[in-house]
């Protein structure tokens, strides 16, 4: 439906309008479209592309031709108005923190890390530099590098429930109490996330705190979200208190959301009917 209204948009009376919705329209393949959609599109994008090349001087102009070049996977040219747009505004971090990101999707880590390790010199407190370079250092295996750079991304934006979630998962081993409070941080930053709630149910539960497990896990059930491990988890739970009852009707209910795989759905139904049976249930 976005798509449709955009492409609509591309024949709109005023320019603004039309280059708008080329640019938001730059990732969608042209193959998708019929004829006259891409017709309407090549126009609106050469107007698009007419806007931002009018101020070769002007960064913001570069760094929104990144943006729609990276949109494109047209990797090489957005890293290049990325650099440009820095080069005009050196105090400015923000296009090498995209630039960053080209260079990664390009399987190119090294240059990556090049770009957010200037981006924080020309600005050290910038929070989606040093938070992005927490998360390209992970990706790395350089995880005590990582955890230092995530440490630093929490103290410049104690709200990035991003930095929180990702550092408990690598001081996780070496420091479990540190992992539950950093993974509480990260569900009470974002309650609707329920990978955060799951995560820090399942510390939780890894340090024999069960029944503080789950209120947490209970917020994804009760909601009837489709997360699968959280049903798994909780079920297992009820189970090892005994409450038999209330892990048939988990399950029960689990069997009943449409959004999951029908061999998952199919194995609730049958760990609910075992539970029922009073046979034994294998974990």
């Amino acid at each position: 439906d976005s798509v449709t209204a955009l492409l609509n948009a591309t024949r709109d009376d005023y320019r603004l309008v039309r280059v708008r919705a080329a640019a938001s329209l730059a990732g969608v393949p042209r193959d998708t479209l019929d004829e006259a959609q891409r017709a309407d599109l090549r126009r609106a994008t050469e107007e698009f592309l007419a806007v931002v090349r009018a101020r070769p001087d002007d960064a913001a102009s570069h760094h929104n031709l990144g943006n729609f070049y990276m949109d494109r996977k047209e990797l090489d040219q957005a890293g290049e108005c990325f650099e440009r747009a820095f080069s005009l505004m050196p105090d400015n971090a923000a296009p090498l923190v995209n630039a960053s990101i080209a260079h990664n999707l390009a399987g190119r880590n090294d240059q990556a890390e090049a770009c957010l390790r200037r981006a924080l010199k020309a600005e050290p407190g910038n929070a989606a530099a040093n938070l992005n370079l927490g998360l390209l250092l992970a990706e790395m295996g350089r995880m005590a590098d990582a955890a230092n750079v995530l440490r630093t991304a929490l103290k410049v934006d104690p709200t990035s429930a991003t930095a929180a979630y990702n550092l408990a998962v690598i001081v996780a081993d070496d420091n479990p109490s540190e992992a539950i409070e950093l993974c509480r941080r990260a569900h009470l930053l974002r309650p609707q996330e329920p990978k955060y709630a799951y995560t820090l149910a399942y510390y939780l539960y890894g340090q024999a705190r069960a029944a503080e497990a789950i209120d947490p896990l209970r917020r994804i059930t009760d909601a009837a979200v489709p997360y699968v491990d959280a049903y798994v988890l909780l079920g297992r739970i009820y189970e090892d208190q005994g409450r038999t009852g209330l892990a048939t009707d988990l399950y029960q209910r689990a069997a009943s959301i449409n959004k999951f795989h029908p061999r998952i759905r199919q194995e609730f139904t049958d760990r609910a009917e075992h539970l029922s049976s009073g046979k034994k249930v294998n974990p």
